[in-house]
């Protein structure tokens, strides 16, 4: 960009390569922190533990304001696996 373009579409063309370099040479987000499965399952472990007594006041709380949804989809479970043994 150092020499002065003439007209506008000279100085847009420059412009949008110079756009088009920036674009390729960032990458976007975060860079992925690389972990082994058993080290997420420790990290899930110490998530659950440091607030176990809130998690288990958030289900409490999910199943009694959800409780005829639930209801209605246990039946459902138990006579679709009723009709399957029937069938079988």
């Amino acid at each position: 960009m150092t020499t002065i373009m003439t007209t506008f579409e000279e100085d847009s063309v420059a412009l949008n390569q110079v756009i088009d370099e920036i674009k390729i040479a960032k990458k976007r987000g975060r860079v992925p922190i690389k972990r082994t499965h058993e080290e997420l399952l420790a990290l899930r472990r110490e998530r659950y533990r440091d607030n176990a007594v809130n998690n288990v006041e958030k289900a409490k709380a999910y199943y009694v304001a959800n409780k005829e949804q639930l209801a209605i989809k246990r039946h459902e479970r138990y006579i679709r696996d009723k009709s399957a043994l029937l069938l079988a």
